[in-house]
């Protein structure tokens, strides 16, 4: 069993050439408990740690895609992270790659003009309009904090007023908050209301 405090006195790259021996494949909830081992995000030297290591279990990690709400899958890693690995780790990987539709819920840093963080943001824009909680929290663009009104007329201010057609040169950046079991719970009332409707 490795010791906590133990980790948290070795040097970054003595930690990272331990681990990349390691050539065994994990499941995420194991990849938790060795991000839970190193040092806290705020010592100097080490807020790169976590992302080095998810990036290095990245193609050995076998339930990213899981779709078993109470794993996660690699969405569960990535809360696991401070909000500026989270934005380090998804561009390093890839916005699409990391999404999972059915547990969005992290920080996100999106380049409106790359054409796939411009997706993702087109599929959590969607989702929140049709939510009945706030879903975009501490919303900036560009850098700048923004009062959001989560409708229809929000896409255009993410989009930073670019005409249709032209590539929007906005960055935005928040936390999307979503409760995968109260959103269920919504679809099955709206089931149940259309059944009503219906008989």
């Amino acid at each position: 069993m490795i010791n906590r405090c133990r980790v948290g006195s070795f040097t970054q790259e003595y930690v990272l050439r331990g681990i990349e021996q390691c050539k065994a494949h994990c499941e995420c909830d194991q990849l938790a408990r060795l991000l839970a081992l190193l040092p806290v995000v705020n010592e100097p030297g080490v807020a790169s740690l976590g992302v080095e290591l998810c990036t290095m279990f990245w193609a050995r990690t076998v339930d990213r895609k899981s779709s078993d709400p109470t794993k996660g899958g690699w969405t569960s890693i990535m809360r696991r992270l401070a909000p500026q690995q989270q934005i380090c780790l998804a561009q390093r990987l890839g916005y699409m790659n990391i999404f999972n539709k059915k547990r969005p819920a992290m920080h996100y840093l999106l380049r409106m003009y790359r054409q796939d963080e411009h997706e993702i943001a087109w599929q959590l824009f969607n989702m929140a309009i049709n939510a009945s909680h706030t879903c975009f929290l501490n919303f900036h663009v560009d850098g700048v904090p923004k009062k959001v009104n989560q409708g229809p007329g929000m896409w255009p201010m993410m989009r930073g007023n670019a005409a249709s057609g032209t590539v929007p040169q906005t960055v935005c950046e928040f936390d999307f908050s979503w409760d995968h079991k109260l959103v269920a719970a919504e679809a099955e009332e709206r089931k149940e209301a259309q059944k009503g409707k219906g008989t």
